[in-house]
């Protein structure tokens, strides 16, 4: 059964949304005879510590707080800034990345602006480990380690085989990994880390220094190139990367490595987001309100009937039967096991906004898009 809420907002400033995540960032390209150096290190109990971003976000809270429980954050943003991806460890240790190089970290509803110095748009968030964490951006990816003064110092990740003239063109889309030292990224085509390729797996080379190897997703033997838009992998489940066209592609590990397996989409519309289960079901949703699922021994995927057709940018799943789904127009989709069931956020006074991602972790939610941040506790439904 469909359901639909209107949240109250209050105005949000959202004009212009065209220029938010699609929008030209100047990529920096790092030297390439130049290795990667860390920005400066914020002080202990200084931004990058968590430290509330908020404006007595939690006083205003329950103005902002719809049916599902979802509540808008106060967080302090630079106008026209699209937060792309979110992920974290635990329910106070959460990243959030968007355009103009913006990084905020925190939990439930108080986060920090961290120092990255970019202005490009970061595109996808990965974190293996508390003070671990990897952002995807135009040009090459960045790593941040927690030092000992106990803040996060980023570096770039170029890898040994950097070639400057190769990556003017081609995103990094998306990071992602089993471990700290299983460390992933996929986007379009592009010869910035040496050879033309895709997909790139952190390595070493014969000076024992960091370097992107290309890994090949196509058929024994065959030769390809695909544009890879997200990506998902969890040690507990099996990987999936999507594209444009539906494109879609799993990893099978054997005995013999890695293979990289295609499934019937039954769609040639964009895919933008995926999301596995520990059980091996997985869902993707993207353009025109796509929403596809597949599970374990499935040839191909199935069509899950949508109450949209708008675009669809952000999916993620506490289990099955508990999955969200999150894209224009405010639109927020719940499964329950049995229909998606629909919200849409947005009041008589404001553009309702872009969702782009969404990501929780025990009885906590929350979902970024552009300008804006939602938290949900104590299991929203």
């Amino acid at each position: 059964m469909k359901r639909v809420v209107l949240f109250g907002l209050g105005a949000v400033a959202v004009a212009a949304l065209g220029l938010f995540a699609c929008a030209e960032d100047g990529a920096i390209s790092p030297p390439p005879d130049e290795p990667p150096s860390p920005l400066p290190a914020p002080e202990a109990g200084g931004a990058a510590d968590g430290s509330p971003a908020s404006r007595d976000g939690d006083a205003d809270a329950g103005s902002r707080c719809g049916a599902l429980g979802l509540c808008r954050l106060d967080v302090d943003l630079p106008a026209l800034v699209a937060l792309n991806a979110i992920t974290g460890t635990a329910a106070d240790d959460v990243w959030i990345v968007g355009t103009k190089g913006t990084v905020l970290h925190g939990g439930a509803s108080s986060f920090a602006r961290v120092p990255v110095e970019t202005d490009e748009s970061l595109f996808s968030v990965w974190s293996p480990a508390r003070g671990d964490v990897w952002l995807s951006s135009a040009s090459a990816p960045l790593h941040g380690l927690r030092h000992a003064g106990g803040g996060i110092a980023f570096e770039r990740v170029p890898g040994s085989t950097w070639s400057a003239s190769g990556a003017s063109s081609g995103r990094l889309w998306t990071v992602w990994g089993n471990s700290a030292d299983d460390v992933w990224l996929a986007g379009e085509p592009t010869s910035r880390f040496g050879g033309y390729a895709s997909i790139w797996r952190l390595s070493t080379d014969d000076d024992a220094g960091a370097t992107w190897r290309s890994a090949s997703i196509c058929a024994p033997g065959a030769l390809c190139t695909p544009n890879i838009r997200a990506s998902w992998g969890s040690p507990a489940g099996p990987a999936w990367l999507v594209g444009p066209r539906g494109d879609n592609y799993t990893a099978d590990v054997a005995d013999g490595g890695t293979v990289w397996r295609t499934k019937d989409s039954r769609t040639v519309i964009d895919l933008a987001s995926v999301w596995g289960a520990p059980s091996g079901e997985a869902w993707a949703v993207g353009a025109g309100g796509t929403v596809r699922r597949i599970a374990p021994g499935d040839g191909s995927w199935q069509i899950v009937e949508s109450p949209v057709s708008t675009a669809l940018h952000g999916v993620w799943g506490r289990d099955v039967d508990d999955v969200w789904i999150v894209g224009d127009a405010g639109v927020v989709l719940h499964w329950n096991g049995t229909a998606l069931e629909l919200a849409t956020m947005h009041d008589d006074t404001a553009v309702p906004p872009s969702l782009n991602a969404v990501w929780g972790i025990d009885d906590q939610l929350w979902i970024v898009g552009n300008g804006v941040v939602f938290h949900a506790a104590a299991g929203a439904k």
